[in-house]
């Protein structure tokens, strides 16, 4: 009886949004880094070309958060030395600004204004609303990930605080693959809710 109560588990566990094996157990306590994000495999990944506007990643759910290990979204973005670099113009070269602006954002709040809203309409949501972001970065070959920094977004009176992105550079020549990580958790209220990474320009310089 109890092995099948086990099954039944892991079944909704997966069900809620699947669960990347990670080997770190939790507990590295709820402020940034969350370094158990940086094991294991991705939940999904992003590459970017020379040619970009711009794309992004859903989690499907806040199933994420009922995984052991990491218990966040995780998306691995990989650049090469050429990502959004383009157009190329014969006599000046490349012209894009060879760089991207990675971070994450809420998708289809439930308290939001319509569908794929990322935003909370309700107080009692905006001054319950959390979004985290980790993020880390390695040269491909490389064994492990490095962490860079993290951030947090969150709502006083439905005023924005905060943001949770960062802007990532193409790798130089000689490494010329790079992975950024990005771990994001978004909690209204006490539930985890659907959480995307967003790959886009950088500011205009």
């Amino acid at each position: 009886m109890q092995s099948r109560s086990v099954i039944f588990l892991a079944f909704v566990l997966l069900s809620l949004g699947g669960c990347s094996p990670y080997t770190i157990a939790p507990g590295v306590g709820d402020d940034a880094p969350y370094l158990a994000c940086a094991d294991g495999n991705a939940d999904d990944v992003f590459e970017v070309p020379v040619n970009f506007d711009s794309g992004e990643r859903h989690s499907g759910s806040g199933g994420y958060h009922y995984c052991d290990g990491c218990r966040r979204y995780v998306v691995d973005v990989t650049l090469t030395n050429l990502s959004n670099c383009g157009p190329y113009d014969p006599k000046e070269g490349y012209l894009g600004p060879c760089s991207v602006k990675i971070g994450a954002s809420a998708h289809d709040l439930p308290s939001s204004k319509g569908y794929g809203g990322t935003e909370p309409t309700v107080p009692e949501d905006c001054n319950r609303y959390r979004l985290r972001a980790s993020f880390f970065s390695k040269h491909v070959g490389d064994p492990y990930f490095k962490y860079i920094t993290s951030e947090t977004m969150n709502f006083s009176g439905c005023a924005r605080h905060g943001s949770a992105s960062i802007i990532a550079d193409a790798p130089a020549k000689d490494k010329p693959w790079k992975i950024y990580r990005v771990a994001a958790e978004l909690m209204l209220r006490s539930s985890a809710q659907e959480v995307k990474v967003v790959v886009g320009q950088p500011p205009i310089k």
